[in-house]
């Protein structure tokens, strides 16, 4: 869609990414999470319970640290709709700018359209 779609389709393919980046961070989160938890239940099921023991602290030292580390820097990038990037000072550029009306419109000189523009080879 976005690189052979109508004019406007990189805008909508961006927006469409953007509302399924959340959903799409918390399943990897949880396969992580799950991943681990896994592990440590097959340390106890072939280990003896010495060794499953150790590597049970290290598998959980290890999500700790994913999941500390994980929040610090969820916490260092969040940012609220409020705080998002406006785009509408480019809007006032003219409106060929508006992703809504560029399939309405033909600009000279982009698609070969202006002659002046041309070298005589």
């Amino acid at each position: 869609l976005a690189l052979r779609g109508p004019d406007g389709s990189m805008f909508r393919s961006v927006e469409a990414m953007n509302k399924e980046r959340r959903t799409i961070f918390i399943y990897f989160g949880c396969g992580v999470i799950f991943a681990h938890f896994m592990a440590i239940a097959a340390a106890f099921v072939k280990m003896r319970p010495e060794t499953a023991i150790a590597a049970a602290c290290i598998l959980s030292l290890s999500l700790y640290n994913i999941l500390s580390s994980t929040r610090e820097r969820f916490n260092k990038f969040w940012f609220t709709d409020q705080e998002t990037i406006d785009f509408s000072d480019l809007w006032e550029v003219g409106p060929s700018a508006r992703p809504d009306q560029l399939n309405r419109m033909k600009i000279d000189g982009v698609a070969g359209g202006n002659e002046n523009s041309r070298s005589n080879v």
